[in-house]
């Protein structure tokens, strides 16, 4: 059976009541909830501080890779470099076959 239609009626005051406790334990909580987001947004800006204190420190003093691993690399580099050139080319061929024909058709 619903507890609405079992409850017996109340009066208005006890409802204004309820409701001003209600928005009290609102009010904490919101309050709670606002202290907590100011101190992690603090906490934050710390982390974010020292972050971006000890990026700026970072220096490589020595690379040490073996000597097959680094022709490997390097090969594997060139190879990808092939078609990347091809893509350049072709877009640089359109760039400069638009500019071309701009120019072209403004000096007719």
């Amino acid at each position: 059976m619903n507890d609405d239609v079992a409850r017996a009626p109340q009066s208005p005051e006890l409802l204004l009541a309820q409701q001003v406790q209600l928005l009290d334990e609102l009010r904490h909580a919101q309050a709670d909830q606002q202290t907590l987001l100011a101190q992690l947004l603090h906490e934050q800006e710390a982390q974010r501080k020292a972050l971006a204190d000890a990026l700026e420190e970072i220096k490589v003093a020595d690379f040490n890779m073996p000597f097959v691993s680094l022709v490997g690399f390097l090969v594997k580099a060139s190879l990808a470099a092939i078609p990347a050139s091809i893509i350049l080319a072709i877009l640089g061929f359109i760039v400069f076959a638009m500019l071309g024909g701009g120019l072209f058709a403004l000096g007719s």
